[in-house]
């Protein structure tokens, strides 16, 4: 997974998605519910924070940090944010990421170090009145 020179192949972030602990899956993207699934075989996830961040083309334009509660090891939870919808012109990419972090140093990473991943795109439309946004996944 790295060159004999030490740069990393593309194969080393492929693992670590792959080998992450925690994964988050949108169940209702347009109302803001998620599947939080532990993939840890023994332990809960009260060592990670989360922070969830919405963008629009790139910037950011909400961001937060949700208590989670507890999920036990090989558990899940649903999670349900409150989103902003952003006013959008036709073409705008939508992405939320999300980002796991360990609360607290440990032996082997200090606190704030990213453990998991994952990003939704988010496709939206103003409907017909113009009074708000439609979303799909």
């Amino acid at each position: 997974m790295v060159g004999p020179d030490g740069v990393p192949h593309p194969a080393v972030e492929e693992h670590r998605r792959l080998t992450q602990p925690v994964v988050i899956e949108p169940t209702d993207l347009r109302r803001g519910r998620f599947r939080v699934v532990n993939r840890r075989c023994w332990t809960d996830l009260e060592d990670l924070a989360l922070s969830v961040v919405l963008s629009v083309d790139g910037v950011e334009v909400w961001w937060a940090e949700p208590e989670v509660g507890p999920v036990p090891a090989g558990g899940s939870t649903e999670l349900a944010l409150d989103l902003p919808r952003p006013a959008l012109w036709e073409g705008q990419e939508v992405h939320l990421s999300f980002g796991w972090r360990l609360r607290h140093s440990t032996g082997w990473a200090r606190a704030g170090h990213v453990v998991a991943q994952d990003q939704s795109e988010c496709r939206g439309s103003v409907d017909d009145s113009g009074a708000g946004e439609r979303w799909r996944r």
